[in-house]
């Protein structure tokens, strides 16, 4: 008589394997949350500051190239135009969440901009004077509050145009 082995698994072994692994796996997901959860927070956050910090330092760098004192166009708190040397026609401005250069977004999620200005005594210039005047502007604030998801950044910084002399 020929013996033949029949080598496997039962089924309550597959069904015990299954259910460990699913166990196995249930824990593991949980205790990886948390490192998920906080890859993706600074993920979130590196993004909306490099986004800023672009978009300070591009602001910063056209102000600076500001023409001559009678270049200010407009000055208020929430937007600043201006003719750089090249004669460009510069204007900064917030629009629907966007930090607008003229009429092109620099940078998205921005939900603050404010601009302060000095005179040439330090004193806060509350009514700029602007062309074809010269302009009593002396140096410029700029406060730019960046915001994706739950993520804010908040960046300020303050310019004095190389083109504005003392008088």
């Amino acid at each position: 008589m020929k013996r033949t082995s029949h080598r496997g698994f039962t089924m309550i072994e597959l069904v015990l394997t299954m259910t460990l692994l699913g166990i196995i796996a249930a824990v593991g997901s949980v205790t990886m949350m948390p490192a998920l959860n906080s890859w993706i927070l600074g993920s979130v956050r590196t993004s909306t500051t490099n986004t800023a910090t672009y978009a300070m330092d591009r602001l910063l760098s056209e102000i600076g190239g500001l023409k001559d004192k009678k270049s200010v166009v407009a000055a208020s708190a929430t937007s600043f135009q201006f003719v750089d040397a090249g004669n460009n026609n510069i204007t900064f401005n917030l629009a629907n969440g966007n930090l607008m250069r003229n009429n092109n977004i620099l940078a998205r999620g921005v939900s603050g901009l404010t601009f302060t200005y000095w005179d040439v005594n330090q004193a806060t210039v509350a009514n700029p004077t602007v062309s074809p005047a010269d302009t009593n502007i002396w140096r410029i604030g700029v406060q730019l509050t960046s915001q994706v998801s739950n993520q804010t950044i908040r960046m300020e910084s303050e310019i004095h145009p190389r083109n504005l002399a003392r008088t």
